[in-house]
């Protein structure tokens, strides 16, 4: 095996990887995939507490149907938008941490 991960290739006029470089694109755009996987899960539950408080809201006597009062702080709004921002931003590398020490697992086995 060839020491540089990338080479090029002036014949082909193209970039070639060895199999170590593919593997490690293929494991982080698995990472990834596994990262909105887990992203859907808190989207879901905001969304599902959205729709119970709407529901709820049309439920009582005095709800029309159109109008819902949320009132926010300023301090709830920005903890919510870092909350999701730095959850986002943090996921693939969680998930790529998660799925290299999943393969170090099955391999010690």
């Amino acid at each position: 095996m060839d020491e540089k991960p990338v080479w090029w290739c002036p014949n082909l006029r193209a970039v070639l990887a060895n199999e170590e470089v593919v593997d490690l694109l293929k494991e982080r755009n698995d990472s990834y995939v596994v990262a909105f996987r887990w992203l859907s899960i808190p989207v879901f539950f905001a969304g599902g507490a959205l729709l119970a408080y709407a529901i709820s809201s049309d439920l009582r006597s005095d709800g029309d149907g159109f109008n819902y009062l949320v009132s926010f702080t300023w301090t709830q709004v920005q903890g919510l938008f870092w909350l999701f921002l730095s959850y986002t931003f943090m996921l693939p590398s969680m998930a790529l941490i998660y799925l290299q020490l999943k393969r170090e697992r099955k391999a010690a086995k």
